[in-house]
């Protein structure tokens, strides 16, 4: 992962995750690796919670402040699955990170603080 993509943007990777999580992917691997990224998320929420003056999970949160609606997340699963689909007959594989990355760079531009 390019971690200069984050430079200057520190919604994006939340943003990112946001998508996973959508996606029922949130995170990959295995068990170890998703209690680590639970608790990463859940260490940094209360950052967004005082920014966002908020005491709500950071999920929602970010769903607010980017004005991600519940179409919008139906969309994401949407487009997911049909990935999903297509990489039965085709060679090219996106991983879920790829996918929510591309989906925040189209969908939900962040700009550098």
């Amino acid at each position: 992962m390019d971690n200069t993509r984050y430079d200057g943007r520190p919604l994006l990777r939340f943003v990112e995750c946001y998508v996973l999580r959508v996606i029922g992917e949130l995170p990959t691997k295995d068990e170890r690796h998703m209690q680590e990224a639970e608790h990463i998320l859940q260490e940094t929420e209360h950052i967004l919670q005082e920014t966002f003056s908020s005491k709500d999970k950071w999920y929602d949160i970010i769903k607010d402040e980017i004005r991600i609606s519940a179409t919008d997340d139906d969309e994401i699963k949407k487009m997911w699955f049909d990935h999903k689909k297509l990489t039965q007959y085709h060679k090219q594989v996106l991983t879920s990170e790829e996918f929510a990355r591309i989906i925040v760079d189209q969908n939900f531009p962040i700009d550098p603080v």
